[in-house]
């Protein structure tokens, strides 16, 4: 049965970016320094499980490396372990936030604001330009989040997804 998503399309420029969160104790963000496939396909797999990410679930071993290779893999650690992560690609230009979540036992624990904020301060030193986008099959919180983070509104469509 197929049901109506609104995604949202947004993008920061640097000017519109101040960040003010504070490292939550215990948190920790650091790029993966290899290309890894098989751990970008699990990041997508266990953060996106409740919200609706679908889009790559039948990617093959060769194209999640192919994927993983095109892009920066970031992992938020919370007192030493995996609490979410967040993917960077940056093309023409702009710098894409691929994707950005936490994991379901971080989610609620103050990460997020500080995560988000990291995030962007890394796309924004790749390119004067990022951006997200975000549906309404996401966490309720993606898209105040973003919004409250400087991100503005570019465009939204409607999909059906199953």
């Amino acid at each position: 049965m197929s049901e109506a998503v609104t995604v949202y399309y947004l993008a920061i420029e640097s000017a519109d970016f101040v960040a003010v969160s504070s490292q939550p104790e215990g948190c920790e963000i650091k790029q993966s320094t290899q290309s890894v496939g098989a751990l970008n396909a699990f990041f997508y797999r266990w953060v996106g499980a409740d919200w609706g990410w679908t889009d790559k679930l039948e990617l093959t071993s060769e194209q999640w490396q192919t994927h993983a290779e095109g892009c920066e893999l970031w992992i938020i650690y919370d007192r030493g372990t995996p609490a979410g992560y967040f993917e960077l690609a940056t093309e023409k230009g702009v710098t894409d936030l691929q994707y950005f979540g936490l994991a379901p036992h971080a989610v609620g624990r103050g990460l997020g604001k500080f995560a988000l904020e990291f995030a962007i301060a890394q796309g924004l030193l790749r390119s004067p330009k990022l951006t997200v986008n975000t549906c309404t099959w996401d966490h309720p919180a993606a898209l105040p989040n973003y919004l409250a983070r400087g991100f503005k509104p570019l465009y939204q469509e409607v999909e059906q997804r199953e």
